[in-house]
C-alpha cells in the first residue's frame, strides 16, 4: 500500500514551528498552560458571581447574563451555562463549594457534580452534595 502522505520523525520544538527536532519534552509547558487556564476559569467564576449579584445585566445591557456572558466573552453557550448554573446552585451545595474554592475540585468537576444534582433540593440535595463531592 502507498501512502501519500510523508511525514518526518522528528517534530517542531514548539507547535508552531516547522522542523527539527524536539529540543525541550514539551509536556511540562502543557501542564502550566492547564494550570494558568483553570485558574482563569476560577477567575472568570469570580467575576460572574459579582455581575449575578450586581443584577443589573439585563437592564443595563437588555441581556442576560448568560448571554452577555457568551457575547462580550465568545464563549460557546455551553460554556456560560457552566458559569450560570455554578453561580446559581453552588451556595446550595457548600461542600462542592468549599472543595472548589480550596482547589481539590476543578470548575468541570464541580459542574458536573452540580449539573447531575439540578433537579435535587433540600436535605437530599445537602447529602447528595456530601456525597459526590467527596467522591
Amino acid at each position: 500500500m502507498t501512502s501519500y502522505r510523508c511525514f518526518d520523525d522528528r517534530g517542531p520544538r514548539w507547535a508552531g514551528d516547522v522542523g527539527g527536532a524536539y529540543e525541550h519534552n514539551p509536556l511540562g509547558r502543557l501542564a502550566e498552560l492547564l494550570d494558568e487556564f483553570e485558574e482563569n476559569k476560577r477567575r472568570i467564576l469570580d467575576a460572574f458571581r459579582d455581575v449575578a449579584a450586581w443584577g443589573g445585566t439585563a437592564t443595563t445591557t437588555g441581556y442576560t447574563q448568560s448571554e452577555w456572558l457568551a457575547l462580550v466573552g465568545r464563549l460557546p453557550g455551553r460554556d456560560a451555562w457552566k458559569f450560570e448554573l455554578l453561580v446559581r446552585r453552588l451556595p446550595a451545595m457548600p461542600v462542592t463549594a468549599t472543595l472548589l474554592e480550596t482547589g481539590q475540585l476543578t470548575l468541570d468537576q464541580a459542574v458536573s457534580i452540580v449539573a447531575g444534582a439540578k433537579a435535587l433540593s433540600g436535605e437530599t440535595l445537602r447529602a447528595v452534595d456530601h456525597e459526590a463531592a467527596h467522591v
